[in-house]
């Protein structure tokens, strides 16, 4: 495998699971340092044991994406801990509510959780993430969205 990413300093949000867990894993294996966001301490642990078992150290944070304070923190701790470096951030973390469900029957409460997590929270991962790229001029953000989208 190529290591296209030799050296590269990655974020990837949602990276306990799914697509994001499979994403930090093919960017380490490429050489990255990755840590992996997200909100499931447990899952996060158990992919970087995942990971470790593989040879590949990847760390993890428990940062919940709707929280603009603590993507901030988080993002400027990693840039903070690589001599200011943020060089690539895909952000994965979403939910999906139930696909089949009328709008009439959506509670005020869950569409408010979804549009935190994937709307607000896709904001604010490209805001700071951008701020700390800037200064470099240097600096990949990839963000995923899912079918949820047109079925949901």
């Amino acid at each position: 495998m190529e290591n296209r990413f030799e050296n590269q300093i990655a974020v990837v949000t949602g990276g306990a699971d799914g697509i994001g867990r499979q994403i930090a894993g093919r960017l380490a294996r490429e050489g990255a340092r990755v840590t992996l966001f997200d909100v499931d301490a447990a899952k996060a642990e158990a992919a970087c044991g995942a990971f470790s078992a593989e040879g590949l150290t990847v760390d993890a944070r428990v940062v919940d994406v709707a929280d603009d304070d603590a993507v901030r923190q988080a993002l400027e701790s990693v840039a903070s801990q690589n001599g200011g470096r943020l060089d690539v951030v895909v952000h994965c973390a979403a939910i999906v509510g139930p696909t089949s469900t009328r709008i009439t029957d959506v509670s005020i409460e869950a569409f408010d959780q979804a549009s935190a997590i994937n709307l607000r929270g896709t904001f604010s991962i490209t805001k700071h993430a951008l701020r700390l790229m800037e200064p470099r001029n240097y600096g990949r953000i990839l963000l995923f969205a899912s079918i949820a989208g047109k079925e949901g």
